[in-house]
């Protein structure tokens, strides 16, 4: 597909993975909270598609003149410097991308954000589901549904 916002042409596959999805995920964080001019990006470095969104994530932040900050998690034991980082740099708002381990531990991200009042967004209804700001991003029964029509 060309594009998030024209996909057209025809269905050939179904990918949650896109790139471009940093860039819309960017978008409406910045619509939630305006004034974010520094923000934090919570990521697994070593998944592939969380790379491609990383690497989108930088040129949509240049667009929306936010400042980003890369914490990057690969163990659980990571949580507790990622969270010493993320009040050290004093961001204005933290995007999670999710991804196994971000979903296996979003308690403990959302336990972070909360009594900071730091605004939080991540794709996983999860998310928002464990007290989390807000979420943005496919429900994948919807896909899988629609992708049968």
């Amino acid at each position: 597909m060309a594009s998030l916002a024209r996909p057209g042409g025809n269905l050939s596959g179904v990918s949650g993975q896109a790139a471009e999805a940093g860039r819309k995920r960017l978008e409406l964080l910045k619509e939630a909270v305006p004034q974010a001019a520094r923000v934090a990006v919570l990521w697994h470095p070593a998944h592939p598609h969380k790379v491609r969104e990383w690497q989108e994530t930088p040129r949509a932040a240049h667009a929306f003149g936010v400042t980003l900050h890369s914490v990057e998690v690969r163990t659980p034991d990571d949580f507790a410097r990622a969270f010493a980082a993320l009040t050290r740099e004093r961001t204005d708002a933290l995007l999670t991308m999710t991804e196994s381990l971000t979903l296996m531990h979003r308690r403990q991200i959302v336990d972070f954000t909360t009594p900071t009042r730091l605004p939080m967004r991540a794709a996983a209804r999860a998310f928002v589901e464990a007290g989390g700001l807000m979420r943005s991003g496919c429900r994948p029964q919807e896909v899988s549904r629609h992708v049968a029509v």
